[in-house]
């Protein structure tokens, strides 16, 4: 799922190597918490992270 809204922003799918950034703005990830970082990746991998895009 790709999306834009009416204010320009967009959003798509992200995939594995995306991982580092939802992972950096976690609060627990960001911390050094292995085990939520590995879900992130996990999650990303899946297809199931919504991710910011450049327009």
């Amino acid at each position: 799922m790709d999306a834009d809204s009416p204010d320009g922003h967009r959003v798509i799918r992200a995939t594995a190597p995306d991982w580092p950034a939802p992972a950096g703005i976690d609060s627990l990830a960001a911390t050094g918490d292995g085990a939520r970082r590995d879900s992130i990746r996990r999650w990303c991998e899946s297809g199931v992270v919504l991710t910011p895009c450049a327009a």
